[in-house]
């Protein structure tokens, strides 16, 4: 069947012929960093989304007209935030 001396050498060099056939064929994805699709977007632009979805989370959770008002006023402030950048 298969001649060699040990049988775990015989064992090492058929997985390493499967490894480097699966390297060879299989294609990889590189570990460049992600574009900047916004150039335009900011750490306020950040800060103003995180609060419109903290907003609307309590919102959701809670609908009382305070909530629904400081939604609407978060959604306000981050849709401006996002026409000025």
């Amino acid at each position: 069947m298969v001649e060699g001396e040990n049988l775990n050498e015989v064992v090492n060099l058929v997985t390493k012929t499967i490894i480097s056939a699966a390297d060879d064929s299989i294609p990889k994805s590189g570990l460049s960093s992600p574009k900047n699709r916004k150039p335009w977007w900011n750490k306020y632009c950040t800060d103003t989304n995180r609060d419109q979805r903290r907003a609307w989370n309590i919102f959701r959770r809670h609908p009382t007209s305070a909530n629904q008002i400081a939604f609407q006023r978060a959604k306000s402030i981050a849709r401006w935030a996002r026409r000025k950048s």
